[in-house]
Order: structure tokens, then C-alpha cells, then sequence
């Protein structure tokens, strides 16, 4: 027996698509919060969204799946207290440090430049910047989690 799961429309693209090729989901498409609503009202224990309103806390839902890797905009003490489960898809920007230390050496080198002179069989002689004996720092914001207490 399929579960139903509400999709938020506000969402990530190719989600639905990958969420309608597994048996056991039974996905409704929401195009509003008015239909995400009314589906959890209706029994719908699963919702995946990138957008919280209190609204959707209904006596169904068990489940969110946050399609963002932040968690701030979920009440957390009263899902621990409802006993619904939060997953968010933090971690996923793992690698936002290493990507922006690539876009370093792709500006300093001028690598769009060289592409782009490759491409049109050209051979242009082009600076770029050494960064060499200088300090780069990379901050971001960080990562924290939150985890729900199972019942057993």
C-alpha cells in the first residue's frame, strides 16, 4: 500500500519526477499552500517542502523532509513534541569551500579566457594573478543538525 506524500510547489526541480517512479509513494502535487493544507489535513502523513507554515501542522503529519539543508524555520519543540520526524538535506553543500576555492584559481587564472581562446584555435599569452604566499580564508556559515527523538 502506497504512502502519500504532499510535495510544496515551491520546490526542487526534478523531485516530483523521481518521487512518481517509487511504487510505494502515492505523491500529490501541490500548486498552492492552500492545497498542501487541505492534502495533510486529509490524512497525508509526508510533506516535502522548502517552505514551513504552522498551518501545515496537522494531527496526520509525521513526516517533513525539508528540501533545503537549513532547519531554522521549523518549530522544532513542538515537532519533538508531536513526535514528527524533520529531515533536512543538510550536507549537501559539503563541498561549497572546494568549489569556491576552484572559482579562486579559475578567476586568478583566467581559465574562462583560455577556454574560450582554445575553442576559437587561438594561442594568446594571458597573466593571471598569483595567489601564491597569500592568505585565502573561506567562511561560511556552518552546519548543525537537529534530531527528533523516535519513539519506540
Amino acid at each position: 500500500m502506497a504512502v502519500q506524500a504532499v510535495l510544496h510547489p515551491a520546490s526542487v526541480t526534478g523531485l516530483a519526477a523521481e518521487l512518481e517512479r517509487m511504487d510505494d509513494i502515492e505523491l500529490i502535487r501541490a500548486t498552492n499552500d492552500e492545497e498542501v493544507e487541505a492534502a495533510l489535513s486529509a490524512g497525508a502523513p509526508i510533506l516535502l517542502t522548502y517552505t514551513w507554515r504552522d498551518r501545515f501542522l496537522t494531527p496526520s503529519l509525521r513526516w517533513i523532509q525539508g528540501v533545503g539543508a537549513g532547519f531554522e524555520q521549523y518549530p522544532l519543540d513542538r515537532f519533538d513534541r508531536e513526535g514528527i520526524a524533520l529531515t533536512t538535506a543538510t550536507g549537501v553543500h559539503v563541498v561549497v569551500a572546494e568549489t569556491a576555492f576552484g572559482l579562486l584559481l579559475a578567476l586568478t587564472r583566467r581559465i574562462a579566457d583560455a577556454v574560450r581562446d582554445a575553442r576559437e584555435h587561438k594561442w594568446v599569452l594571458r597573466e593571471g594573478l598569483e595567489i601564491a604566499g597569500s592568505t585565502i580564508a573561506i567562511i561560511g556559515l556552518g552546519c548543525r543538525t537537529h534530531r527528533v527523538q523516535a519513539e519506540s
